[in-house]
């Protein structure tokens, strides 16, 4: 089945309610879209003693699967890539509270006030990336930024590691996402999985390097075209541009 415009909707009645969204075609064909909606959990009934509280807003998850015949492998310290959308309403996060989510909310404005064009490779890879998750960036590269109709978002392209992880591979290679739309009332979250030709397919024919060791891909991936990867990095920005919240 080849993509096509995807309308999401969540009913709601008040603005504390998970958002509705739509975009435009994919710029791959897709085989399935699932949509996930959930309300928010306030941090009073969430569990905030824990590396990943809990406490997110009202959400609604778009999943897109398109035909590429990754991931092959599997592993306890393994990150297959994945389509996630994820938009948040965030008109309520000191009212309700949701505290979690704060602290991602000033750090994006203050990316995206600035505008780097690279990082330093110092080993923090402190880019906003929300959700949390149990796995920290491997590097961040190749910056780039959104400018739409509903708002802005920075874009990178990263991997995950927990244990010092393995070289960059079309498994694992993720194109990040985030994003506030104009009005304060959402936060844009999108991990796309994207390939390179110059890379391994598949996680096990990866070159043995010590561990931590990204310096390679690096030095590879940032002088590459952003026409050649798949989906290209420049449509899928365009893609993104699409959305439409409410």
């Amino acid at each position: 089945m080849f993509a096509a415009n995807v309308v999401c909707v969540a009913q709601h009645v008040a603005d504390d309610t998970p958002p509705s969204i739509s975009f435009g075609a994919f710029p791959l064909p897709l085989q399935r879209t699932y949509v996930f909606s959930a309300p928010g959990t306030p941090a009073t009934k969430a569990q905030l003693n824990t590396p990943f509280p809990n406490d997110f807003p009202p959400s609604v998850t778009v999943m897109l699967e398109d035909a590429r015949k990754f991931p092959s492998g599997q592993g306890r310290y393994y990150f297959p890539s994945r389509n996630v959308v994820r938009v948040y309403r965030i008109s309520q996060v000191e009212a309700a509270p949701y505290k979690t989510i704060q602290s991602e909310i000033e750090s994006l404005r203050k990316v995206l006030s600035e505008r780097p064009s690279a990082v330093a490779d110092d080993e923090r890879h402190s880019l906003p990336d929300y959700p949390p998750r149990n796995a920290a960036h491997c590097f961040e590269l190749k910056l780039s930024y959104i400018d739409a109709a509903w708002g802005s978002a920075i874009c990178y392209v990263t991997e995950f590691s927990q244990d010092g992880g393995t070289p960059a591979n079309n498994e694992e290679l993720t194109y990040i996402v985030q994003g506030l739309s104009k009005d304060g009332e959402f936060y844009v979250s999108a991990d796309l999985s994207i390939t390179h030709p110059k890379l391994p397919n598949r996680i096990q024919d990866t070159p043995e390097r010590k561990k931590g060791d990204y310096a390679p891909d690096r030095a590879l991936l940032s002088k590459q075209s952003e026409g050649s990867f798949t989906p290209a990095l420049d449509k899928i920005r365009t893609w993104v541009s699409t959305l439409e919240a409410k």
